[in-house]
């Protein structure tokens, strides 16, 4: 089971003792700053365990919509709980649309906090299970031969056995056998689960580009190249197919703190 840490942000320190209290008394893991800057020193890269951060949005230099821009800049992925005593619309809009994932107006309750806390821990847990998958999948594609990949990237365009062995110049039932393969180690039954497997494969770790990574119709020369045994290069929402090494193939079409 991934260890859970609560990040809290906030200018005044009743304020981060109070949350401090509260989620250490649930059995929480936290850490408190003082400013973005600060918080920012210490954030781990790695995103080896669940984690979600709670933040002031009036913090001194780098405001707590300012952060939330950063770390969406730098590809960090962190549930974010907003908390104010100066709540207003327009800034409760942007935060939200910006994937916070509660706006709490101080004073706030035991409860509320608690409430929100686990809802970005169960986010970020989420998140987690699906990059370990990506990490599984990304391990197995490494694993096809040049030929399986040639056979994968043509299945994937929708080719049957006998159009892919028209392709390749390749006997029917050797197309079977490293069709066989690639389902094999993919660990795969079918198109379809081959699909989805090369779609998670291709998620980007931020939110808006884990669903544009649907395969369409290619053309040739659509998949970009890599070099044999490198890592497929995901962070700028790389199409699924795009996965499969890229050969010439003729493929067509407690008590509540003084708050301010």
């Amino acid at each position: 089971m991934a260890v859970s840490m609560v990040y809290v942000v906030d200018a005044e320190l009743v304020v981060r003792n109070y949350l401090m209290e509260i989620l250490q008394h649930e059995g929480f893991s936290a850490r408190t700053y003082d400013s973005s800057e600060r918080f920012l020193e210490d954030l781990p890269r790695e995103h080896n365990f669940i984690r979600c951060l709670v933040l002031d949005l009036r913090l001194p230099g780098l405001s707590g919509l300012g952060l939330q821009r950063c770390l969406r800049e730098r590809g960090v992925n962190l549930p974010s709980v907003f908390v104010s005593g100066h709540v207003q619309l327009p800034v409760v809009v942007e935060a939200m649309r910006s994937g916070a994932v509660d706006f709490l107006a101080k004073p706030f309750s035991r409860t509320e906090v608690l409430r929100a806390v686990k809802t970005a821990l169960d986010q970020d847990t989420q998140e987690f299970c699906r990059q370990a998958e990506r990490r599984a999948v990304l391990k197995r594609i490494e694993t096809l031969s040049e030929r399986e990949h040639e056979v994968c990237r043509l299945l994937l365009n929708g080719k049957n056995t006998k159009e892919i062995s028209s392709l390749l110049k390749i006997g029917i039932q050797t197309v079977a056998k490293h069709r066989l393969a690639v389902f094999s180690k993919l660990h795969v039954q079918n198109g379809v689960e081959l699909l989805l497997a090369y779609e998670l494969a291709s998620c980007m770790d931020d939110h808006t580009a884990r669903h544009d990574g649907v395969p369409h119709p290619v053309t040739p020369g659509e998949f970009p190249r890599r070099q044999r045994g490198t890592t497929p290069a995901t962070s700028q929402g790389t199409d699924a197919r795009s996965l499969v090494r890229d050969q010439p193939l003729p493929v067509a079409a407690p008590a509540s703190p003084h708050w301010r």
